[in-house]
């Protein structure tokens, strides 16, 4: 039979290194130069599998992980077919809400320079808390439509500006859904968490994410109060206060920016030694519409170099972060990951006054739109296997996409991409994944 290469087949190399990887499948193959000598001899319409071993017998097994993974195929066999069979199969035709976001504030004590909140303001908007009647009232609609009830994240704003409401949430569950075990989570400044309050988020198991940028230095540049004070000291107050009640749960959210992302060393430092930190994540400033935001992005490089960093320092302690651990369980496995969005996680949002969204980066944009927890057929089925545009990258398989909300901002359009940006960011932790693991693979097989 006669063979030729697949379109979805991309050749690498690093040093003496090679790859083959398959970006429909997210099969790869190692080599050390014979792959080469595939590449090359299929690299034609066809050509015959017994003419290249007869000339190079050796490479019989390789070969057969080559076919295998899909990286030469049968001359005739139509990938058009592969691919297309693979969009429909991971293309939701339905989707179960069992995540919630609950803007419970639109307002916050802090002025961070970079705050997207802030940014998409309509300049009508006013800052509001939203009321205990429509957050038991959308309580009561999730619970209704959910399948599957799941967690429920209360954000802002600052949230804790709205503590009234987060109790009365988390009372109202306990008294009418308790057959659901429902975890929760808050994003927070930390400078609203005392010691009452730290004890009701460990007494409840809220998983807490408390945001710095850093050491004091870098945080107070840019995480201000309304009077341009600094807010460090209120933030680490919050913090102690965790660690004193034995908060089961909680960790911080670095924002990354343009002023910080080149000191990622010294902030993971800080982190993890003086702060004890066990959980890190990094929120990336990106999702803003206000032109003049844009000078506080960092560059794709930046944000991939500390996604990676993080997930390394992470698993040192056995832990994982929720952007590198989750792409890695996918490589690994060669399992497809076509979405990574929130929605495709079966999330919706809800603003202060009870509308229901897509996104929380969209609140207070003409875009924050749905009706009452029906999530919008555009939405559900956006992918990297539904946008032609995605079809020959190599990130194919693995990507998820790109943030919708940062298309939106970009181009007015759900699947608008941002070849330099986000599109790097994935293509530059692809390059590293696919490294990291050829060099795991022979440190393994020399131990």
């Amino acid at each position: 039979m006669e063979y030729k290469l697949s379109k979805f087949a991309h050749y690498l190399t690093n040093g003496d290194a090679e790859c083959m990887y398959n970006s429909l499948n997210v099969k790869k193959v190692y080599g050390n130069g014979e792959l080469k000598l595939i590449k090359d001899h299929f690299s034609d319409a066809s050509a015959s599998l017994d003419s290249l071993l007869v000339r190079h017998g050796e490479i019989t097994d390789l070969l057969n992980d080559v076919i295998e993974a899909g990286l030469i195929v049968p001359t005739l066999h139509n990938e058009d077919d592969d691919y297309y069979d693979l969009r429909n199969e991971k293309t939701y035709k339905a989707m179960d809400i069992r995540v919630m976001h609950l803007m419970i504030s639109t307002s916050c004590n802090y002025s961070c320079k970079y705050c997207c909140v802030d940014h998409n303001k309509h300049k009508e908007h006013v800052d509001k808390n939203m009321s205990i009647e429509v957050a038991l009232n959308s309580v009561d609609k999730f619970f209704k439509v959910s399948k599957t009830p799941t967690y429920i994240n209360f954000f802002g704003g600052e949230p804790l500006l709205n503590y009234d409401v987060i109790k009365a949430v988390v009372e109202y569950i306990k008294m009418n859904y308790s057959k659901f075990n429902i975890a929760y989570k808050i994003n927070t400044n930390g400078s609203l968490i005392t010691e009452e309050v730290a004890q009701f988020l460990a007494e409840n198991k809220i998983s807490t994410a408390v945001s710095f940028d850093g050491t004091p230095e870098i945080h107070n540049e840019n995480r201000v109060l309304r009077d341009g004070n600094p807010t460090f000291e209120s933030t680490l107050k919050g913090w102690w206060n965790l660690h004193r009640v034995n908060h089961p749960q909680f960790g911080v959210v670095g924002v990354l920016h343009s002023k910080n992302a080149n000191r990622v060393d010294e902030m993971l430092d800080f982190f993890f030694n003086q702060l004890q930190a066990r959980i890190v994540n990094w929120e990336a400033v990106e999702t803003v519409t206000e032109p003049s935001q844009k000078y506080m992005y960092p560059t794709a490089d930046e944000v991939s170099t500390a996604f990676i960093k993080t997930f390394l320092r992470l698993e040192q302690i056995g832990a994982m972060d929720n952007v590198v651990a989750d792409f890695l369980m996918h490589f690994v496995q060669d399992k497809v990951r076509p979405y990574r969005c929130i929605i495709h996680w079966g999330a919706c949002c809800v603003d202060s006054d009870g509308r229901f969204g897509p996104c929380f980066n969209l609140i207070g944009t003409e875009h924050f739109k749905f009706d009452d927890f029906n999530i919008d057929k555009m939405w559900m089925q956006r992918n990297p296997f539904t946008m032609e545009a995605c079809k020959d990258c190599i990130a194919l398989g693995i990507c998820g996409g790109i943030c919708a909300a940062h298309s939106l901002a970009l181009g007015d359009n759900i699947e608008t991409l941002d070849m330099k940006y986000s599109c790097k960011i994935t293509k530059n932790i692809l390059d590293w994944a696919i490294w990291d693991l050829y060099n795991r693979l022979n440190e393994a097989n020399h131990s």
